[in-house]
C-alpha cells in the first residue's frame, strides 16, 4: 500500500472513529466534492490525477450554474482540455477538464459542462475507476 493511501485509509478510520464515538456514526469528509464511496474506494484502487496548474478543490466547490468561463477560470484557472459536444437536443456544448488520469489509472474526475453562451450548466466530480 502507499503512503498516500495509507494516510487516506488513517484519515478515514479515524473519522470513522471519531463518528462512532459521538454517540452516532457521522462521516466526516474531507472535502464536500468525494463522496463517502468514492473516498473509501480510493484507498483500495490505484489513483493517479493531473489537474490543471491552478485548479484548487475549494475553487471547484464554488462554481455554480450559469457562471460565465471568465468567473470559473477566477476560482480554478485554464483547464487541462476543452471538447465540443452535442446535447441530446442538438445544442453545442463544451466539456471542460481540470483532471485527468497520469497513465492508466483511476483519477479523481473534475469536469465542467458549458452550453451556448458560455455559461455553466453543470459540473461534475468524484472518483473515476479505471
Amino acid at each position: 500500500m502507499t503512503r498516500a493511501r495509507a494516510s487516506r485509509l488513517r484519515i478515514f478510520l479515524a473519522t470513522a472513529a471519531l463518528g462512532f464515538a459521538g454517540g452516532g456514526f457521522l462521516l466526516l469528509r474531507p472535502h464536500p466534492l468525494d463522496s463517502p464511496r468514492d473516498l473509501l474506494l480510493s484507498v483500495l484502487v490505484r489513483e493517479r490525477t493531473e489537474y490543471a496548474p491552478h485548479y484548487s478543490n475549494a475553487g471547484f466547490a464554488r462554481i455554480e450554474r450559469d457562471m460565465s468561463e471568465a468567473e470559473v477560470q477566477d476560482l480554478v484557472g485554464q483547464p487541462l482540455d476543452k471538447v465540443e459536444t452535442t446535447s441530446v437536443h442538438g445544442e453545442q456544448q463544451w466539456l471542460v477538464r481540470y483532471s485527468r488520469p497520469r497513465g492508466d489509472a483511476s483519477f479523481w474526475e473534475r469536469n465542467v459542462l458549458y452550453g451556448y453562451g458560455g455559461r455553466v450548466l453543470a459540473k461534475s466530480s468524484g472518483l473515476f475507476i479505471d
